[in-house]
């Protein structure tokens, strides 16, 4: 904009250097006397840009009395500085030496107010003759230039505005601490022009302030070693630690009352400012500069401005970040306490642990007055335990001190919850401060920590079993297809053979189909999402051998609406439905399983054709042994239909068996989800 501006400006009025620069008052609370700074935003020479030699100008006492508000126009520069005594002051700033140095010898100046105070101007200047005149003034008062001035200085503000939504937009769901800080002091440094930013964490565990994240924008010696730590009674960082204010050092080579530490050789002044979540100081900005008072209060109101909005998104961001933590261990009690060890956050089940939960089904005694304290506590409104201190649940000095100082391992604790019933725990602890500094208990019921010890213990028995029993069955395997190979054209030995072959293939308990087995009968809900029956049965389909795959047919009406039940669940009750199916079907028959759906659930129907002497009743004076073998392996197969039953119904679905002369038919229906959660786990994205 600016540059479109000068070059229509270039045909009114010719000039060599051309600076754009805003105003800004000295405190927060501007009176007359308040001192006024001068930054440059832009400077051209020539038509080559050239950056300012200082952040901020002082601005002389009396040179807005000498402007009074209207452009102005100084025909020699010697002159000027004799106008005012305190003009003579200017000829050692920075910028004026630079503007000296380019031979500027007379200018003329614009200026643009608000609220009766300069909010912004544009100085041309000339290096040599003809020197402005009062002529030339009003010809550029003429062109009434405030309004142009108003809309660029607007322009500034609305990249300013711009450069806040992309901090806070960095702060995406799935982003990652590390990038974010990287990312973060980079774009500081480009958008306030300083030399260097950096990002230190506050480490509470530590009792230190350490480094996170650093940018070096200039050629100056600002970076500090990578791994640099400081303690917290230390310096300016500590100073804001103790205040949660901000702190700017004009001169960091004089004495401070803030204690200022050299760590960089070319640093001069600095600007920390505190980013707080929660109440506590969970990181601190360290903004430096190679220049005496490079930060000046608009910098600290500006950056207040921007870190006071990125608070509210990364207090957002941590809340995704904490629910993610907490839901990730839905089968154990979770608890987020800060450094003063205080809850911050819990999940259902730590709540019944710590006695927080009206609906605590973890209590269970047959101690008389236990049980009239538990039915008195479930009668009133559970008391809220945020914001407590964690220690204070400790039943005995032992439980207290660990929840004090944290536990690594695993250890058995003694609770005395908030409605005064005491209870086991087994709690562990780590120090989360990629989540801002947190403390996150697990806590577990004992039976569960039990059960979770009996299936490790499971584990090393059923894989010692198997091996002892896979060699033997590897052998019949191999022994039954050297038979297959000798009995010529019997059709029926052969048919007798593949079905032994079939059935010694299925012996091979795996530990992985135990713990399945076992994970369902603790928790059929499991976690409901909405699942596509299609893709979960296609997928299961494509597991089975080539031989059982041909068994089944599968048809559809559509279209197939999902259904609300976990994925890990659907696939326990289609392996044990459709596997049933196998074993119980006649070798000459095929299997049908039929999808269709309405608005409120999704049905499966699957039906086979079965022997009629079986009928799965019992068979009076059977000599068979093969028929009493077939039987007892349809009996056993049959208890793996119950878990399925508590599955289906779990999820809110209905399950029919229906047996007849020659047939079998299974029939289940799961619920659709839920209004608004519509988001399908296991379908592919639509392509465009």
């Amino acid at each position: 904009m600016l540059d479109r501006m000068l070059s229509v400006l270039r045909g009114f009025l010719a000039f060599d250097i051309a600076t754009f620069a805003e105003y800004a008052m000295e405190s927060p609370t501007p009176s007359a006397a308040t001192p006024l700074l001068i930054r440059g935003r832009y400077a051209v020479d020539d038509g080559k840009p050239f950056p300012w030699p200082a952040r901020w100008l002082h601005a002389p006492s009396g040179i807005m009395d000498w402007t009074e508000g209207k452009d102005v126009a100084a025909s020699d520069i010697d002159r000027f500085f004799r106008f005012d005594p305190s003009f003579r002051a200017l000829r050692k700033n920075p910028v004026v030496e630079a503007y000296l140095a380019r031979g500027v010898r007379s200018f003329i100046v614009a200026v643009h107010r608000e609220d009766g105070r300069p909010a912004c101007s544009l100085t041309l200047a000339r290096k040599g003759g003809p020197f402005f005149t009062e002529e030339d003034r009003r010809a550029l008062s003429a062109l009434e230039l405030a309004d142009t001035l108003r809309l660029v200085l607007a322009a500034y503000r609305a990249k300013s505005a711009a450069f806040h939504m992309e901090i806070r937009d960095l702060f995406a769901q799935h982003a990652r601490p590390e990038p974010v800080a990287r990312i973060a002091v980079e774009r500081l440094c480009e958008q306030f022009r300083w030399d260097y930013v950096a990002i230190f964490r506050v480490a509470h565990a530590r009792a230190r302030f350490e480094l996170v994240q650093q940018h070096n924008a200039s050629d100056k010696k600002l970076l500090v070693h990578e791994g640099y730590t400081q303690p917290f009674g230390a310096g300016v960082l500590g100073q804001v630690l103790r205040t949660g204010s901000p702190i700017r050092v004009e001169d960091t080579s004089k004495r401070s009352r803030h204690g200022y530490i050299q760590i960089a050789d070319d640093a001069r002044s600095c600007l920390c400012y505190p980013i707080v979540l929660d109440g506590c100081v969970e990181w601190i900005l360290d903004c430096e500069s190679s220049e005496v008072g490079a930060f000046q209060q608009p910098d600290e109101a500006e950056l207040g401005i921007l870190v006071g909005e990125a608070q509210k998104t990364i207090a957002l961001w941590f809340e995704m970040r904490l629910n993610r933590a907490l839901l990730e261990n839905i089968d154990q009690g979770v608890v987020v306490v800060n450094q003063a060890n205080r809850i911050m956050r819990l999940n259902s089940m730590a709540a019944q642990l710590l006695g927080a939960s009206a609906n605590d089904r973890a209590i269970k005694t047959i101690d008389p007055d236990e049980s009239r304290a538990r039915d008195e506590f479930r009668a009133r409104e559970a008391p809220s335990i945020q914001g407590e201190r964690l220690d204070r649940f400790g039943a005995d000095e032992d439980a207290k001190a660990v929840l004090t100082t944290g536990h690594v391992a695993a250890k058995p604790l003694r609770l005395r919850g908030a409605d005064g019933l005491e209870r086991n725990v087994v709690a562990s602890s780590r120090d989360a401060e990629d989540a801002f500094n947190r403390r996150i208990w697990r806590l577990t019921d004992p039976k569960a920590w039990d059960w979770v010890t009996a299936l490790e213990y499971m584990r090393t028995t059923v894989q010692g079993v198997a091996q002892q029993t896979r060699g033997p069955l590897l052998l019949a395997n191999a022994l039954v297809s050297r038979a297959h190979g000798r009995v010529g054209d019997n059709p029926d030995l052969r048919g007798l053979l593949s079905k032994v072959r079939a059935s010694l293939l299925k012996t091979d308990i795996t530990y992985e189909r135990l713990v399945d087995g076992l994970e369902v009968e603790r928790r059929p809900l499991g976690a409901p999402v909405a699942a596509d029956v299609k893709v979960a049965l296609d997928a299961f389909m494509n597991e089975l051998p080539e031989e059982d795959r041909k068994a089944v047919t599968v048809t559809l009406a559509e279209p197939i609406p999902a259904a609300w039940v976990d994925p890990s669940r659907l696939r326990f009750v289609l392996h044990s439905t459709i596997g049933y199916l196998l074993a119980t079907r006649l070798p000459e028959t095929v299997i049908t399983v039929h999808l269709h759906g309405g608005p409120r659930h999704v049905a499966v129907e699957l039906t086979t054709s079965v022997h009629c002497d079986d009928d799965f009743m019992p068979r009076s004076g059977a000599a068979d042994p093969v028929a009493g073998a077939r039987a007892g392996a349809q009996e056993a197969t049959a208890h793996a239909l119950s878990a399925v039953r508590r599955v289906i119904e779990s999820n809110g679905g209905k399950l029919k068996i229906t047996r007849r002369p020659g047939c079998l038919a299974i029939r289940f229906t799961l619920p659709a989800p839920p209004r608004g959660r519509t988001r399908t786990a296991g379908r592919e994205p639509a392509h465009a």
